[in-house]
């Protein structure tokens, strides 16, 4: 079924791995960018504004606004439509401005 949204054609010889979304795993396959795996899988709402707290999601897709940043690996402002999806990613739904979390250190 997670193929359906997926481009036609697809050849059934690339790789696909999991990446860790919000605690749930999803496929990816080579070459796909986050938001290409999130728009797949009909994960549409990719976090919150951080004044009125209205959701956020996929807007230009080509890296031009923010609307797409997602907090992945730990390193929060990540634009989800720029970012190719790698095997053990972890993306987690940004609400606002993001912020690291406590237990772990920024990496950027």
């Amino acid at each position: 079924m997670q193929r359906m949204l997926r481009i036609k054609g697809i050849k059934d010889d690339v790789s696909c791995f999991d990446i860790l979304v919000d605690g749930t795993k999803m496929t990816a396959y080579q070459g796909e960018t986050v938001a290409a795996v999130l728009t797949a899988n009909r994960y549409y709402c990719l976090g919150t504004t951080s004044i009125k707290q209205r959701p956020r999601g996929i807007y230009c897709g080509i890296g031009l606004c923010h609307e797409c940043s997602m907090t992945i690996n730990n390193q929060p402002n990540i634009r989800a439509c720029k970012t190719k999806a790698m095997p053990g990613m972890r993306v987690e739904t940004q609400n606002g401005f993001g912020r690291v979390s406590d237990d772990e250190e920024y990496e950027g």
